[in-house]
């Protein structure tokens, strides 16, 4: 019995087993995201602080490391198209600051 409890915490503690069970955690919040952010009742507002966190990234990252190359590509692409939409809005504000000064 005393064995039984070792390996099981040593398994427990296997990166390897962790990395997946991560991995698998990560895939499924990115699921819930596209079906939420594609629900009619949500505005993208809504996931500014989840997206603003880096969870994109986690999310393609655990899409690669399980070969699911076309999901990973997917948050990838997402992702970047968010900070290039950020990086716009940042120089609209200072653009419009700049024609309020002159």
């Amino acid at each position: 019995q005393l064995e039984q409890q070792q390996q099981q915490s040593s398994s427990a503690q296997n990166p390897k087993t962790l990395e997946k069970d991560i991995c698998a955690t990560l895939v499924n919040i990115g699921a819930v995201y596209y079906k939420e952010r594609n629900s009619l009742n949500h505005s993208k507002h809504t996931y500014h602080d989840f997206t603003q966190s880096g969870m994109l990234l986690q999310i393609a990252n655990a899409h690669e490391v399980r070969g699911e190359y076309i999901m990973s590509m997917k948050f990838y692409e997402e992702m970047l198209q968010l900070l290039d939409n950020n990086s716009r809005n940042k120089r609209k504000g200072k653009n419009k600051k700049k024609s309020e000064e002159e």
